[in-house]
């Protein structure tokens, strides 16, 4: 909660909410509507914030809830998280975990994947962010091992969707993070980074909008509220996962001021057109944790 807020604010912020309709939880609701100033919100959640967090928790399946509070199982969750919706790419990732786990580890992985199919898209980053204490109390070396395995069981088809991409690299940010040592304080400007900049709202762009002149519209109006006057122009890159991990770990070196102003340029490109995929609302919330801009659910 904002630590300005007194005990009495937070009463009347709980009878309010009680006094508002709630209708069901569904998959991506609200994301249409994303409020305006989203960077005051980074490391700040408001009490609605919790309260729909909770929500979320509750909406997930009791066995996945268990998981995360289980090391073992925890590992079990992420790969059946990770693995790929189609049935096709998901065979190929599974010959590599079959590779380095035991058999019964793998049908363990199988069987969380079967729950999942069950639960609706929107749902699986929460998820993925209740696993992330239980992962960190595995052993460093295993740790480390996951972090090179992700890249390896993604890749196996040769291919990569955004969500993918998103699930992937979060799990990869925090499994590495967990034993490293605090990195440097950002401080490179953002007139400093439209090529950095271009690629990231480039992709982001292409994502959400299947018209292109829809997508380079979202993409100008993301870029004009980092960059007074962008020039670069909207160019998705061929090699986008490459390029969107590098033109990511330089933006993460952006100082705080304009980082504010990233996150509210990624939320205009995504609100561009009024509505919002699952799959872009992952990807967006991906990269807003690459760059070490936590957001409340929204």
């Amino acid at each position: 909660l904002d630590p300005s807020m007194t005990r009495e604010a937070i009463a009347r912020e709980q009878e309010r909410l009680a006094r508002e309709p709630r209708g069901p939880l569904e998959p991506g609701a609200g994301w249409s509507r994303l409020p305006g100033g989203l960077s005051r919100l980074v490391a700040q959640p408001r009490y609605e914030h919790l309260e729909y967090a909770g929500r979320l928790r509750d909406a997930l399946p009791i066995p996945m809830l268990a998981d995360a509070g289980d090391p073992q199982r925890a590992v079990q969750a992420l790969w059946a998280l990770v693995l790929s919706r189609d049935e096709a790419a998901r065979a190929h990732e599974l010959e590599v975990l079959e590779g380095v786990y035991p058999a019964e580890f793998v049908v363990g992985v199988r069987e969380r994947r079967e729950v999942l199919a069950t639960l609706p898209e929107g749902r699986r980053m929460p998820l993925l962010r209740r696993l992330v204490p239980a992962l960190g109390r595995r052993p460093i070396a295993e740790r480390q091992a996951l972090v090179g395995r992700l890249d390896r069981v993604v890749a196996a088809d040769g291919s990569i969707s955004v969500s993918e991409y998103a699930f992937a690299r979060l799990a990869r940010l925090h499994l590495f993070e967990q034993g490293a040592p605090p990195g440097p304080v950002p401080r490179l400007p953002a007139s400093q980074m439209e090529a950095e900049l271009q690629i990231v709202f480039s992709v982001l762009a292409h994502a959400g909008h299947t018209d292109a002149s829809v997508a380079a519209a979202a993409y100008d109006r993301g870029m004009t509220r980092v960059l007074s006057v962008p020039r670069a122009p909207y160019a998705p890159p061929a090699d986008w996962v490459a390029a969107m991990d590098r033109a990511l770990a330089k933006l993460d070196q952006m100082r705080l001021n304009d980082k504010a102003q990233l996150v509210d340029g990624l939320a205009a490109v995504v609100s561009h057109d009024g509505r919002v995929e699952v799959s872009e609302a992952e990807l967006r919330r991906g990269i807003w944790g690459l760059l070490h801009c936590p957001l409340p659910p929204l």
